[in-house]
């Protein structure tokens, strides 16, 4: 479906590139509102089973969106790496914000 006229061409690219790029930084920001999320609930002490689920919950969504997003990259916009990366960090700090709900929830016998 391409056009033969390079210009027009390049416009579309850049439009596909544009939209996704937007989608990237939709990503980031969910990313960076999780890492906040994490933030406050170990300032306030909130170290719960509860919370330690809805945080999970919300990773599991940016695990199923970030290869959608990529999926509709069809020219490789520049925003996949930062949108991996900020991705890999969040999984990094849930992983810390998990071992500090069980600590905070030992039971001790």
């Amino acid at each position: 479906m391409w056009i033969d006229e390079p210009e027009q061409n390049a416009m579309l690219m850049d439009r596909f590139q544009q939209q996704v790029n937007q989608e990237y930084q939709e990503f980031l920001g969910q990313c960076r509102d999780f890492h906040s999320e994490l933030s406050e609930e170990r300032e306030t002490s909130n170290l719960t089973f509860a919370e330690l689920e809805e945080n999970e919950a919300e990773l599991t969504k940016l695990r199923s969106w970030l290869p959608k997003i990529r999926d509709r990259d069809l020219f490789d916009a520049q925003g996949y790496s930062q949108a991996t990366e900020a991705l890999k960090a969040y999984e990094l700090d849930f992983q810390l914000f998990t071992e500090q709900v069980y600590q905070a929830q030992r039971i001790d016998s």
